[in-house]
């Protein structure tokens, strides 16, 4: 059982990093959060928006809709903890962190610690929204990229 999570875990970090394309990790920092949907830099078919989470200075928050088949790639937030929240009944996504690989299903969220290494598929056949929110605040939204050439 040992060797089979060992196993495990080397194929998820393995996978991730493949994901990255075994690249350096830049920052990437976009300024804003638009209040209005707007594209997500740098994906065909995602978009994304500001949340106003009213009484909580502490928060940044998002409504990100992810294109079918959509990939959020590798990346990691050094600050902030990151939590998906799916608010689309059927949604399907599945998790890539350096420790494993998992599907989560709606209602279930998701959980990233600060520095922990992820990405996320969409698995549902289907654009799919989630709430994404960091804590503690970000200016803006800021990131590593794991596959972003610099």
């Amino acid at each position: 059982m040992k060797h089979k999570k060992e196993l495990s875990k080397k194929r998820a970090g393995f996978r991730l990093n493949m994901m990255a394309g075994f690249r350096e990790i830049p920052q990437v920092s976009i300024p804003v959060i638009p209040k209005k949907r707007t594209k997500f830099p740098g994906t065909k078919d995602d978009y994304w928006y500001e949340l106003d989470i009213t009484g909580n200075d502490n928060v940044t928050a998002c409504v990100y809709e992810f294109g079918i088949d959509s990939v959020f790639p590798p990346h990691f937030h050094l600050d902030s903890c990151e939590q998906f929240i799916p608010i689309t009944k059927g949604a399907i996504w599945e998790v890539i962190t350096e420790e494993k690989e998992c599907l989560i299903e709606f209602p279930n969220s998701c959980h990233f610690k600060k520095g922990e290494k992820h990405a996320i598929v969409n698995k549902s056949g289907k654009r799919v929204e989630f709430i994404v929110m960091w804590k503690p605040k970000m200016n803006g939204w800021e990131a590593e990229f794991l596959n972003k050439k610099q």
